[in-house]
């Protein structure tokens, strides 16, 4: 079966450390990092950044029609939300997401679920699952944030079938977070998280 490995790297971690991560990066990178005003958002920005030139081959980023990065002969996807930045490497075209569970506003969720999925969440977590996979399946396909979110498939494990294409999704729950990754196959996967902190300890 084949294995998709998640990367994950907490913005804590980047922050006890943050000499170590930004000298890991690029002056392109850190102007890129200093552009967002937030500094959790520039902290989870750094430890995307790290991951990408860490486990991902050294060459030059591309970037497709909707803002997917690419390199030649790699499949990765990069997530960064909540606590942690995620990057999914694959051998296919991957997507990934990840969310903290967290309260939420079910007046959102009326905009991105279709009628049937309403009736069956009740809670965050159900909710969250739901949003990363949604969000994973796109980021795969590479198209972005659509306004008919309700129209996207939301199982997050298992086959899905998209704009005539064959898609399988998994998740895990890590630390309070939600992690969906959705790979651009048939064929059922399996996730392997690797916690990049402890490659620093």
């Amino acid at each position: 079966m084949t294995t998709v490995t998640v990367y994950l790297l907490s913005a804590d971690a980047v922050s006890a450390q943050a000499d170590f991560f930004t000298s890991r990066l690029s002056e392109n990178q850190l102007a890129e990092v200093n552009k967002y005003k937030s500094e959790r958002e520039k902290t989870l920005r750094i430890a995307g950044k790290y991951l990408l030139n860490a486990y991902t081959p050294p060459l030059p980023l591309s970037y497709g029609k909707y803002g997917k990065p690419h390199k030649v002969g790699a499949f990765f996807n990069l997530s960064h939300s909540g606590d942690y930045a995620a990057l999914a490497v694959a051998n296919a075209e991957t997507g990934v997401d990840v969310e903290k569970i967290k309260p939420i506003d079910f007046r959102f969720a009326n905009k991105i679920l279709s009628a049937a999925e309403r009736a069956n969440i009740s809670s965050p977590e159900e909710f969250l699952s739901a949003w990363t996979a949604k969000e994973s399946l796109l980021k795969c396909v590479g198209s972005g944030l659509i306004s008919r979110l309700n129209e996207v498939p939301s199982n997050s494990d298992g086959e899905k079938t998209y704009l005539g294409e064959k898609y399988f999704s998994r998740s895990k729950i890590f630390d309070g977070h939600i992690i969906c990754v959705t790979l651009k196959s048939a064929e059922p996967f399996k996730i392997k998280l690797i916690l990049a902190d402890a490659d620093l300890i």
